[in-house]
């Protein structure tokens, strides 16, 4: 099955014309913030033992890490 994706030139104000830009910030005590250090904590573990144990790093990606009541829940994907 194809992928259905269409490319369309953007219409009205860029953002750098606008008085005012809007962001959000998240603190290091959001779950956001704690689940970003979470995977980046497992990514950085999981290549060192990579390299430990099967002398190279595969390419890896931290597909999911989700924090539900203290408790964190993250999935390695890994391509070859």
């Amino acid at each position: 099955m194809g992928r259905n994706i269409l490319v369309s030139e953007a219409m009205g104000q860029f953002v750098e014309d606008f008085p005012v830009e809007i962001v959000e910030r998240k603190g290091i005590g959001h779950p956001d913030s704690l689940c970003d250090g979470i995977a980046e904590r497992i990514s950085r573990e999981y290549t060192r033992w990579c390299e430990q144990n099967l002398g190279g790093c595969y390419i890896t990606t931290l597909t999911r890490c989700n924090w539900w009541q203290a408790r964190s829940m993250c999935a390695l994907a890994a391509a070859r």
